[in-house]
Formats: structure tokens, C-alpha cells, sequence
């Protein structure tokens, strides 16, 4: 691509291992503030440095899948101590930014892992893995929040929104209630 634009320039350093050793060597592992997107391909050496390291991981589930890449290692880099966050990437790789879809996905791959740490990956991680775990993630009292209610019928609720392709019943922002329901962008 840079050749057929004409912006190719030979000066340009190049590193030769892939990026998470480069994130390790420029020191961007050691900083909980790091996001390292997707993480697609990680073989074992690199989840143990991803594991050593503070950094998180934000993992796009449809979008992985229209890419039709290799089974993504989340649940191993879970088991091992990493934060992995679910993000919803883009509409050109999704068809929407709904975050409870991208859940749902991980539901049908994952039926056995626990759908209250699947939600977990949505709120309490993600708010961990862009440093406001302290003011959101969470109901907690002095936290702020948006919530989102779905009809559930059975004791696990959790699991059940995420095996069900339904919309939420009522949504507040801020803790304001909206009038309509909420709609997925794109």
C-alpha cells in the first residue's frame, strides 16, 4: 500500500519481532493504561509477557470473526491474570456497535464460562482497562452509571439476556430514564 501511494521511505525503523514484544521493549506493558487491541495472534511466549506486564487487552468478538481469524486466546490470557475487555471495533467489520451482541458471540463460542464474567468483560474490565475503574465499571455507591434493563424470566439472568437476541425494556443515562428504547448505531 505505502509503495502504490508513494509514501514507502526505507529510513523508517523496523522492529523484528511482532508487536507485543515490541510493546514490551519500549516499555508499554508495564502501564495499566496501555490497550493493546484485538491481540489476534499470541502464541504462549507472548501471553507470558502480556501476563508479566499491567497492560490490557481489548478483544472485538464479531469483529474477529468477520476477519474469520483463529480462535482468540481470551480465556487463556483471563486464567492467566490478564485484563481482557470486549470492545466493538468498527461497522465496517460489524454490523453494529452493540456491545451485548459481541457478549452473545462469546456466549455461543464459551457456553460453559460463566456468563457474570462475560458481563465482567463489558463493565468491571473495561472500566479497569481505561483507568476509571474507580468511577464506573460497577453499581457501587459513589460510582456513576448508566443502566440497562432487560426482561428476564429465569434465576440466572445474566445468561439468559446473553442467549436470547432481545432488546433492553428501559435504559437511564446518568440515571436519567429515556423515553425510547435504545437503538444500535451504524
Amino acid at each position: 500500500m505505502w509503495n502504490t501511494i508513494g509514501q514507502w521511505a526505507d529510513g523508517v525503523e523496523t522492529f523484528p519481532a511482532g508487536p507485543i514484544d515490541f510493546a514490551n521493549e519500549i516499555g508499554l506493558l508495564d502501564y495499566p493504561a496501555t490497550l493493546l487491541a484485538h491481540v489476534n495472534y499470541c502464541d504462549d511466549r507472548e501471553l507470558e509477557l502480556l501476563a508479566r506486564g499491567r497492560a490490557s487487552v481489548v478483544y472485538c468478538p464479531r469483529t474477529h470473526k468477520f476477519f474469520n481469524h483463529p480462535p482468540h486466546r481470551w480465556r487463556e490470557m483471563l486464567s492467566r491474570g490478564i485484563n481482557v475487555a470486549v470492545g466493538t471495533d468498527s461497522c465496517a467489520s460489524s454490523p453494529d456497535l452493540n456491545i451485548v451482541d459481541d457478549l452473545r458471540l462469546l456466549r455461543e463460542i464459551a457456553p460453559e464460562f460463566p456468563a457474570e464474567q462475560l458481563w465482567q468483560m463489558a463493565t468491571m474490565r473495561a472500566a479497569k482497562a481505561i483507568q476509571m475503574d474507580d468511577v464506573v465499571g460497577s453499581l457501587t455507591p459513589g460510582k456513576a452509571a448508566d443502566v440497562v434493563a432487560f426482561e428476564a424470566k429465569t434465576d440466572d439472568p445474566l445468561a439468559e439476556i446473553l442467549e436470547a437476541a432481545r432488546l433492553p425494556h428501559q435504559l437511564w443515562i446518568g440515571g436519567n430514564p429515556t423515553n425510547s428504547r435504545p437503538a444500535s448505531p451504524c
